[in-house]
C-alpha cells in the first residue's frame, strides 16, 4: 500500500520550484504563467461558444474536449500557485511543505504533459490522418496542436520536478475515458450527427474507434496506453535535458532576484530584520494578511486585473464574431458586464495614481526597485492607453460605475500610530474619520475632482472620435472598414 501511495505522491520544494523558471526570473515567470491561463480559458470559451449551440451535451463525449477542460483548469492553478509561490520566496532556503492546493496543481500538470500529446498524435493518425488531411479551422488547430506547444513552453519554462512515475496521473484518465467508452457503447448513447454504419444510438464516438469491432479497438488502446508510457518516457528525457542546460549552482537558492549564495542570504537577513516597519502598508499579504484588503489601491488593482482580463477575453471573442455584414446582435451578458468594469475602471484608475502620489504616505518612489507603489502607478497607467486604442462607447453618465468603488472602510491599520488606539486607527492617517470635519471636506473634493475625471475621459472619447472615425457608410469586419452596400451585395 505504501509503494502505492509514492506513485501518487507529489513532493517539490515550496515554494521555489514553483515560483522560479529556466527562463525568467520570478516575476516575468509569474507573468508568462497568467497569459498561458488566460489563453488557455479565452480558447475554451470559444470553443463551447462554437460547439454547444450545435451539438448541446455531445461535446463532453470526446477524448479532446475532456483534455482541454483539464488542461485549462491546471494552468489557471498554476497560475494562482505561481503568484502565491511568487509572494512567499523566501530570503533564505526554504524547508516547508507544499499547500495542498498546490499539490492538486502539480498533480493536474504532471497529467496534462503527456495527454496533450497523446491527443496530438490520435487525431493527426486516426481521426484526421495526415495523408488524408481534412482542411482545420483555428479552434481544431488549437485544440489538436497548439494547446500541446504552449504546453511545451510549460514544461521546458518550469523548474517542476518530473519523473518517469508521473504518468501514472495520465494513466488514470486515459483509463478513465476509456470506461466513459464502453458506458457510451453500452448505453447506446449516440453521437450529435450519425454515422454511415450504423443507427444514431449505436454509432461510436470516432469511427476509429469502435467497440462493434471489439478486437481491432483492443489493439489500438494496448497501442495508445503503450505509446503513453513510451511518451512519459520522452518527457522523463525532456527533464533531463532541462536540467543539464539550465542547472542551478551548488549552494545557492532561488529567490525573487534569482539565485542567491545561502551564506549572502542569511547575512542580508539578519541585517533586513533590524529595518523600521514604517511601509508595512505598502507589503503584500503575506506581510499584512486580509489588512491588504482595506487599501483603495488594492481594491482598484483588482478590479482592474479582472476587467483587463475580461476584456482580453471578450476581445477574442468579438474578433471571431466579427460579421461580413453589419451586426444587429445584443452583447451578450458577459461582455456586458465587462464593458461595465472598464467603464469603472478608467477614471478610477487615474484618480487613483493622484491620490498615491499627492496624499499617500509611503515612501518616494525608488527607481532602482519596483517597489509594490510603483507597480500600482505601473498597472494604473496602462488602463489609460487602453482607453485610446479602443471604440468602446463612453458617455458622462458611466462614471457612475467608479463611484461605487471610490469609498473607504473605517477598520484597523496593520501598524499603530501613537495617538489613537490599534483598533482606532484610519486606513490613511489623512483621511481619517476621528477628524470627521476634514474627512469630509477630502471626500468631497475627491467625489467632486472624480466627476470632472469623468468629464475628462468625455472630452477625451470625443477626441478619439474626430482622430479615427469610421467613413459613413462603412461598417467594421475583420478586413477593417468595408461598404455597407458591397458587403451586402457580397453576400
Amino acid at each position: 500500500m505504501t509503494g502505492c501511495c509514492n506513485v501518487f505522491k507529489v513532493e517539490l520544494r515550496w515554494p521555489e520550484q514553483i515560483a522560479t523558471s529556466n527562463w525568467f526570473p520570478p516575476l516575468v515567470y509569474t507573468i508568462f504563467n497568467g497569459l498561458l491561463a488566460i489563453v488557455f480559458v479565452a480558447f475554451l470559451i470559444m470553443i463551447l461558444s462554437d460547439s454547444i449551440p450545435d451539438i448541446g451535451a455531445f461535446w463532453l463525449i470526446y477524448l479532446t474536449n475532456w483534455a482541454l477542460i483539464v488542461e485549462t483548469i491546471a494552468m489557471v492553478m498554476l497560475c494562482i500557485s505561481t503568484v502565491w509561490a511568487y509572494a512567499k520566496l523566501p530570503d533564505g532556503p526554504s524547508q516547508g511543505k507544499a499547500p495542498l492546493f498546490v499539490r492538486y496543481t502539480v498533480a493536474l500538470w504532471y497529467l496534462i504533459q503527456p495527454l496533450s500529446l497523446i491527443v496530438v498524435i490520435l487525431y493527426w493518425t486516426l481521426i484526421n490522418p495526415l495523408w488524408d488531411l481534412q482542411p482545420v479551422d483555428l479552434l481544431g488547430l488549437w485544440a489538436h496542436l497548439l494547446n500541446w506547444l504552449c504546453l511545451l513552453l510549460s514544461f521546458f519554462a518550469s523548474r517542476i520536478p518530473w519523473s518517469f512515475k508521473n504518468f501514472i496521473w495520465g494513466l488514470v484518465f486515459l483509463l478513465t475515458y476509456l470506461g466513459w467508452t464502453l458506458i457510451h457503447f453500452f448505453a447506446q448513447i449516440g453521437t450529435p450527427r450519425g454515422c454511415e454504419l450504423y443507427i444514431d444510438p449505436e454509432c461510436p464516438i470516432y469511427d476509429a474507434f469502435d467497440w462493434n469491432m471489439p478486437m481491432m479497438t483492443t489493439i489500438i488502446t494496448v497501442f495508445a496506453l503503450v505509446g503513453y508510457a513510451v511518451l512519459a518516457g520522452l518527457y522523463t528525457a525532456f527533464v533531463r535535458c532541462r536540467k543539464c542546460c539550465f542547472p542551478t549552482p551548488v549552494g545557492e537558492v532561488e529567490t525573487k532576484d534569482g539565485p542567491q549564495n545561502i551564506e549572502t542570504i542569511e547575512n542580508v537577513s539578519r541585517v533586513s530584520d533590524a529595518v523600521d516597519d514604517r511601509q508595512t502598508d505598502q507589503k503584500s499579504i503575506g506581510d499584512i494578511g486580509a489588512f491588504w484588503l482595506i487599501y483603495l489601491t488594492n481594491w482598484a488593482l483588482i478590479v482592474e486585473t479582472i476587467a483587463m482580463v475580461m476584456l482580453c477575453i471578450s476581445t477574442v471573442w468579438g474578433y471571431s464574431k466579427l460579421p461580413d455584414g453589419p451586426s444587429q446582435g445584443k452583447a451578450p451578458l458577459f461582455v456586458r458586464y465587462t464593458v461595465a468594469l472598464w467603464y469603472l475602471i478608467q477614471p478610477t484608475s487615474l484618480i487613483v495614481v493622484i491620490l498615491l502620489l499627492g496624499v499617500n504616505e509611503a515612501q518616494p518612489l525608488n527607481a532602482l526597485e519596483f517597489s509594490p507603489q510603483e507597480a500600482c502607478l505601473f498597472w494604473d497607467f496602462l488602463a489609460f492607453p487602453g482607453f485610446f486604442a479602443s471604440r468602446i462607447p463612453w458617455s458622462f453618465k458611466n462614471f457612475i460605475w467608479g463611484l461605487l468603488l471610490v469609498r473607504n472602510w473605517n477598520w484597523g491599520r496593520p501598524q499603530r500610530v501613537q495617538t489613537v488606539t490599534e483598533t482606532e486607527c484610519p486606513i490613511y492617517a489623512v483621511f481619517d474619520w476621528n477628524m470627521p470635519m476634514m474627512t469630509t471636506i477630502i471626500t468631497a473634493f475627491v467625489l467632486v475632482g472624480y466627476a470632472v475625471l469623468a468629464g475628462i475621459y468625455t472630452a477625451f472619447v470625443r477626441c478619439r472620435k474626430c482622430c479615427v472615425a469610421t467613413p459613413m457608410g462603412e461598417v467594421e469586419t475583420k478586413d477593417g472598414p468595408q461598404n455597407i452596400e458591397t458587403i451586402e451585395n457580397a453576400a
